[in-house]
């Protein structure tokens, strides 16, 4: 069962008929598959900060605040994960026609895929991301914006376009 008032929601996803709920300054990932009966893995080597989670290619994907992203085995069980060095903190992670798409966390904002969670690509940059990215990708257009206001665009993943006077 998830620890209320020691901190934060940072995400909370549906993937893969699976809930996945990310706190902040938790080195433990929880998840259900009704909403009511909880359970948790907890992440290899006390990596903390759940960021966000994705679902893909046959695994989900975890990014956590120490720069690691955790992918484990399809659902309901989840063993515990195996761990890979990015060197990237992501957030706005999202799956979409085959590939994984995430927001750096760095002063430049990069936006990042990866075809397999392990080798990622920076595609475009955001500016400074000013306390996260956010994205999602709906029939092939995928949209990432931080937390100034900018937002992209992209319908093939590797070209990202500012999307001009979003905001009216």
């Amino acid at each position: 069962m998830p620890v209320r008032n020691q901190s934060y929601i940072t995400r909370l996803k549906f993937a893969n008929g699976v809930f996945l709920l990310c706190i902040d300054n938790n080195s433990t990932l929880y998840y259900t598959v009704d909403g009511i009966n909880w359970n948790s893995t907890i992440y290899k080597n006390g990596q903390s900060k759940c960021r966000d989670a994705a679902y893909g290619n046959g695994k989900f994907l975890i990014s956590t605040g120490s720069g690691f992203r955790i992918d484990t085995t399809i659902h309901p069980d989840l063993p515990l994960p195996t761990s890979y060095i990015i060197g990237y903190v992501v957030t706005g992670l999202h799956f979409d026609n085959g590939v994984f798409v995430g927001g750096d966390l760095s002063d430049s904002g990069r936006i990042l895929t990866s075809n397999d969670g392990i080798n990622w690509v920076h595609r475009a940059s955001m500016g400074y991301p000013n306390g996260g990215t956010v994205g999602a990708s709906r029939k092939g257009i995928s949209l990432m914006g931080n937390g100034l206001g900018t937002i992209m665009r992209s319908t093939d993943k590797i070209t990202w376009e500012t999307v001009p006077n979003w905001f009216r």
